[in-house]
């Protein structure tokens, strides 16, 4: 499979280092109407080498429910694409795939 990692985390202090993932999940809440529903900022591009850190870009909110089918449509996405998430990243395949699952 060509997923990298996924760094997730409902920690505000970036205790999963989300931000400098190749695709990192941050935890938060989102208001639908009259009450709460769990979900994650993605981030996208970060990485941490010998020489220092870079922080992923933000692409959005995904209400957590949704999540898993993402992974499984960006795995296959890879797959097809025959690329890395870092190589992908750029395309407008990668691009339409994410807003399909953001929220609005």
């Amino acid at each position: 499979s060509r997923l990298p990692m996924i760094q997730i985390s409902g920690c505000p202090n970036s205790c999963a280092r989300h931000q400098a993932a190749e695709i990192g999940f941050a935890g938060r809440k989102v208001r639908v109407g009259d009450h709460s529903e769990d979900a994650f900022q993605l981030f996208v591009g970060g990485s941490v080498s010998g020489t220092g850190a870079h922080l992923g870009a933000l692409q959005g909110v995904m209400f957590a429910s949704v999540i898993p089918q993402y992974i499984v449509e960006l795995g296959q996405l890879l797959e097809q694409e025959e690329k890395t998430v870092s190589e992908l990243v750029e395309c407008r395949c990668f691009k339409e795939l994410t807003e399909k699952f953001l929220v609005s």
